[in-house]
């Protein structure tokens, strides 16, 4: 069968994709959709037909799932015959909580086994130059990023990179020397946690929260040994993104919703939470990875290849910049994901989940901003 194919090449692969091989999901919980055939609409119409989704908000909610990972799937993949080679098969799931919703829009393609198996994963070469010009931005310099990491926080200080890794018992946090690629300490975060976004700030500490057990983590930066353990609350229980302003001594936290919520950075405590509206006043949703900048807060959208700067005080859209064209060059990976200051204002580290390339970016009209 088709899915028992797909098994036996992921045995052969060493690459991080999802699982497989493990036993059919129980169907009171989750939903295994390799066996649909059909046009991708058709497949997604059978999906619903299915009994069991009496919930209308969730049926609402896994269908605009399915429309946005059908639509970057038909971007990057191809669905095909499986006993074709040199071409992708595409496997859908959708589970319910023991999966993390971006794990399950993650699109995952598998090729034959002579493809280069270490693409994207060498700790060497680090950058180069590129200069590639696009419309809001400008490529300065490229490095190499591990594919099997799926970001959730990125952040840089002093010549080091600091990156946190999602999934259920792959969350990492990752300190890397960005001079030559060399990972100087990485720490797994227990399997019950689900790592989310994190930050350098203070005294050489990183922060970091996870998506639903509500508990984050305060590391020391250049240990990674575990300064202090919290629990905290959001809109709707979920943590995503966090950031650090240092001036107001503030952290900025995304739960997916349309809010920044505000945390006092000592006590941990959160003062507001500010609705996020984009230029004509709409709410703005799946809000994702922060990074507090000289001009405002610089977010990233889940499954969108903009990033917005908003304005922290009161929430409105200051600017918005393409980057879809990293999305195109990455197109195996998932979405973009990871957003860092650098030494120098305007110009950023962007990457995404399961990308091949952190690149170093200067956005052009960063000068004319207010």
């Amino acid at each position: 069968t088709l899915l028992y194919k797909q098994k036996q090449r992921l045995r052969k692969r060493k690459k991080n994709y999802p699982d497989f091989s493990t036993p059919e999901p129980d169907t009171s919980s989750a939903w295994d959709l390799s066996d649909v055939t059909g046009t991708p609409s058709s497949r997604w119409d059978e999906f619903d037909s299915r009994p069991g989704l009496d919930d209308e908000a969730r049926m609402a909610s896994s269908r605009a799932i399915a429309a946005a990972a059908e639509k970057e799937a038909m971007k990057n993949t191809k669905l095909c015959d499986p006993e074709r080679t040199g071409e992708s098969v595409l496997v859908l799931t959708m589970t319910d909580d023991e999966e993390h919703d971006e794990q399950q829009r993650s699109m995952y393609s598998i090729d034959d086994e002579d493809e280069d198996e270490d693409e994207g994963e060498d700790e060497g070469e680090i950058v180069e130059e590129t200069d590639i010009d696009e419309k809001d931005f400008v490529v300065l310099a490229r490095m190499n990023h591990d594919t099997s990491s799926f970001t959730e926080g990125l952040s840089f200080h002093e010549g080091i990179m600091y990156e946190t890794t999602g999934l259920w018992g792959k969350s990492k946090v990752i300190r890397t020397q960005l001079s030559d690629n060399k990972i100087l300490a990485s720490k797994n975060l227990d399997a019950k946690y689900f790592g989310e976004g994190s930050t350098y700030y203070g005294d050489n500490k990183l922060i970091e929260i996870t998506w639903k057990a509500g508990t984050g983590f305060i590391f020391d930066a250049t240990t990674l040994d575990l300064i202090r353990q919290f629990e905290y609350k959001t809109s709707n229980g979920e943590g995503w993104g966090i950031t650090h302003d240092p001036i107001n001594k503030l952290f900025y936290v995304t739960d997916g919703s349309t809010y920044l919520h505000v945390w006092d950075d000592e006590t941990l405590i959160e003062n507001k939470r500010i609705p996020v509206t984009d230029e004509n006043g709409h709410p703005i949703k799946h809000l994702n990875e922060l990074e507090y900048t000289s001009k405002g807060v610089l977010a990233n959208i889940w499954y969108s290849t903009d990033i917005i700067l908003i304005d922290p005080l009161t929430g409105k859209v200051k600017k918005r910049f393409d980057f879809s064209s990293l999305k195109a060059e990455n197109g195996r990976g998932d979405v973009l994901n990871g957003i860092s200051t650098t030494h120098e204002d305007g110009i950023f580290f962007v990457t995404g989940k399961n990308w091949h390339t952190i690149y170093r970016v200067k956005i052009k009209a960063w000068n004319d901003i207010d």
